[in-house]
């Protein structure tokens, strides 16, 4: 959820778009005190704005017809060549038989790393109905049997592991096989609630899972020929329906900040800004900004106290009720030097769903949205 940083950077954006440039020609001596009353935003924004958008992440939105979301994760396992699961010396191809006796090729263990944890900590977060599917492709025509060895998944500053449970993780599953030669079959295994503990797993908002696993044959007595050298895939794709709960999830960053006002022609001795939400979204938000100095120490904040907006009201998971909120922050003149001087900003905020201290779910859909109005009223001081 990077981009929720977003909201707040709102609050802030004027302050980098006031660029002012005081250096007109004015005869007059003395200090005069002008007043600025800036309207500043109003706009609305969808859940598509706020959700992470990383081109090193494998992950996308799927939106169904309805407008309901899935959030899909998608990683490639190693891949298992002829020669790896023969387990010997390279073998030259084509080889052929007109039999080929069981045997079990034990796959090194894999670690995928999911990057749920990336800046989401604590509280608690639970997903409904998550899906995890392994697809097969299977380029040789032998049968074949897949299973998982030692799976474990890895929460945030856990680095014993905890187990990845259920038929799914025990049973011996049957991979397809073509029957035309150079051709390959698709295989989908799906992990779910009913034959695994993924619900669990994903609402530890895991860094990594790991997993072993044994590939073999149980035997064939057709004839086989393994002409062709394409290694065979597994292939990993996680959806997680953006159906959930979460209370007291905390995100938090550092980005950089500069104000970028001209201190040597410009007093800034207060700055007032207003801020007014319309929630469309079932999340709430209790936010504190914090600025940091050149050397990431907390110099300031940008509210007294934190300020807390309400999420909107649900029925069978659906928004019913939208909340509005108002805040007004004031700068006064003896706070300005901090922020003026501060170098990065640290957004801290708390979300949770609306009722999220009874699980009750809810669901994110495309039309979500947040409307936000903020001006500002800006007291300069200028010696002329």
């Amino acid at each position: 959820m990077k981009k929720i940083s977003g909201l707040l950077l709102l609050i802030l954006m004027f302050l980098s778009a006031c660029d002012y440039d005081f250096s007109a020609d004015i005869k007059t001596q003395g200090t005069i005190n002008p007043t600025y009353a800036v309207p500043l935003i109003d706009a609305n924004f969808t859940i598509e704005e706020l959700l992470p958008d990383n081109a090193d992440i494998n992950r996308y939105l799927e939106i169904d017809n309805d407008g309901f979301m899935t959030l899909v994760y998608k990683e490639s396992l190693q891949d298992l060549s002829v020669n790896d699961f023969l387990n010997g010396a390279p073998t030259p191809l084509p080889l052929t038989g007109p039999f080929l006796p069981p045997f079990d090729y034990t796959m090194p263990e894999t670690s995928v790393d999911l990057n749920l944890n990336i800046n989401l900590n604590g509280g608690s977060i639970t997903f409904f109905d998550p899906k995890v599917k392994f697809i097969f492709t299977n380029f040789w025509n032998i049968p074949l049997q897949f299973s998982f060895s030692n799976m474990k998944y890895y929460p945030e500053g856990d680095t014993i592991g905890k187990d990845v449970t259920g038929s799914f993780v025990t049973d011996t599953h049957i991979i397809g096989s073509p029957t035309i030669k150079n051709d390959s079959v698709v295989t989908s295994l799906e992990m779910n609630p009913n034959n695994s503990n993924i619900d669990e797993v994903l609402s530890a908002v895991p860094k990594i899972i790991t997993a072993g696993a044994i590939v073999g044959t149980p035997g064939q007595s057709t004839p086989f020929d393994l002409t062709g050298v394409n290694p065979n895939k597994v292939d990993m794709e996680i959806d997680i329906p953006l159906n959930l709960s979460m209370n007291n999830v905390l995100f938090t960053d550092t980005l950089d900040f500069d104000l970028g006002i001209n201190t040597d022609s410009t007093k800034v001795k207060n700055i007032t800004i207003n801020f007014a939400a319309d929630n469309g979204f079932p999340l709430g938000m209790n936010t504190q900004v914090y600025f940091l100095d050149k050397n990431f120490i907390i110099v300031d904040s940008l509210f007294s106290s934190r300020f807390d907006m309400e999420p909107a009201s649900v029925s069978n998971g659906l928004v019913n009720n939208r909340v509005n909120s108002k805040v007004s922050v004031s700068i006064p003149e003896n706070r300005m030097d901090n922020i003026l001087n501060a170098k990065y900003m640290m957004p801290h905020i708390k979300l949770r769903t609306t009722d999220a201290a009874n699980l009750l779910p809810v669901k994110i859909y495309s039309t979500n949205d947040l409307g936000i109005q903020l001006s500002a009223k800006m007291e300069l001081e200028l010696i002329l």
